[in-house]
């Protein structure tokens, strides 16, 4: 029987479960994963209040209350046992966001570890991840901060192990091997299937999950490494984080963290309103009590993230002026000129290193 999973949240997270946090397009991975046709999809969606255009929104947010809701009744919809290690290996980097570049772009392993460490709350703000480093392994565990079901963490576990595994084996170039999993659930009864699924060593029944990586690995350098992506995916991780950790999400700053996770193409007032649940009108409204709007909001963001671009990137004002979104480099500018009255190559070069 398919029910709300708000029962199963403790009353005090109700709160920050409620915000827009988790990315709707782990949902569409889910339901393609399910095979659910059309008219089968809305099933996912009881007791939430969403429909299928979720899906069909590029980086909206949905609360976490709602994924738990709809990854619940995707376990009531599910046929496979190993529905959790499928869901894994079809999560690839491009579907994790600003966070997806920055691993892949990442120095080596350790550095990514501690991004994740870092930044985990941008893709899934219920879990954290602990790091304990020993001379010869570092020791990554991974800790829901809600009550969940067996079952769902059973799934939760290894769908994010796979991503790990696959996204760590891209870095270093070769397999995991000698590391170790550790899963905290009793062993499958389709266990013979992780074999195909990892290539390092896996046990069950730990107090802790998590995995214990070889220090060597960790510094492996990672051949696809790209200093200029993963500083500016780090700057947008940051932004994101530094938005959701607010107490109390003002409308403000649900409306940049929008528009930062849409920052390379273009969203307009009422797609942004919309993924609030909101109409534009009342949109407004709130920002306008708030002492802004959508305007103002757009402006700030494209500024700020132009400063970071000119001061820690070496990208042409042509590129930059594309990832903002600008149509040509002329266009931003006039705009840069407006914000700061000086032009880009005058702000670069006062701030260039001597």
């Amino acid at each position: 029987m398919l029910e709300p999973y708000v029962d199963h949240v403790p009353p005090n997270q109700t709160n920050s479960l409620s915000d827009p946090a988790i990315p709707a397009s782990y949902i569409r991975i889910m339901a393609q994963e399910l095979g659910l046709s059309l008219k089968e999809l809305p099933q996912l969606f009881q007791f939430t209040g969403l429909n299928i255009e979720v899906l069909q929104q590029e980086d909206q947010r949905i609360s976490t209350q709602d994924f738990l809701t709809i990854f619940n009744h995707a376990l009531h919809l599910n046929h496979r046992e190993d529905f959790g290690l499928r869901l894994g290996a079809r999560l690839k980097p491009t579907t994790h966001g600003s966070m997806g570049f920055l691993l892949h772009s990442s120095p080596n392993l350790m550095t990514a570890l501690e991004a994740i460490q870092h930044f985990l709350p941008t893709r899934m703000n219920f879990a954290h991840v602990e790091l304990q480093k020993t001379h010869e392994f570092i020791h990554c565990s991974i800790v829901f901060n809600i009550d969940l079901s067996q079952e769902m963490r059973r799934v939760l576990l290894e769908a994010c192990m796979v991503v790990f595994c696959e996204c760590a084996e891209f870095m270093i170039g070769q397999t995991l091997n000698p590391a170790k999993i550790n899963f905290n659930f009793p062993e499958p009864r389709y266990s013979a299937l992780y074999a195909d699924y990892f290539d390092a060593e896996y046990s069950f029944d730990h107090k802790i999950a998590g995995i214990q990586i070889p220090l060597q690995l960790c510094d492996i350098p990672n051949s696809a490494a790209n200093p200029e992506i993963y500083l500016i995916a780090k700057q947008q991780c940051e932004y994101l984080l530094n938005q959701i950790q607010l107490p109390e999400a003002s409308f403000q700053s649900k409306v940049q963290r929008i528009l930062i996770s849409n920052l390379h193409h273009f969203i307009s007032e009422e797609q942004v309103a919309q993924s609030l649940f909101v109409s534009k009108r009342t949109l407004a409204r709130y920002l306008e009590q708030e002492g802004t709007d959508f305007r103002q909001i757009r402006e700030s963001v494209l500024s700020q993230q132009s400063l970071y671009y000119l001061k820690h990137t070496e990208l042409s004002i042509e590129v930059i002026a594309s990832l903002l979104n600008y149509y040509d480099a002329s266009n931003f500018r006039r705009a840069f000129k407006r914000w700061f009255s000086l032009t880009p190559s005058q702000y670069r070069t006062q701030h260039s290193k001597p």
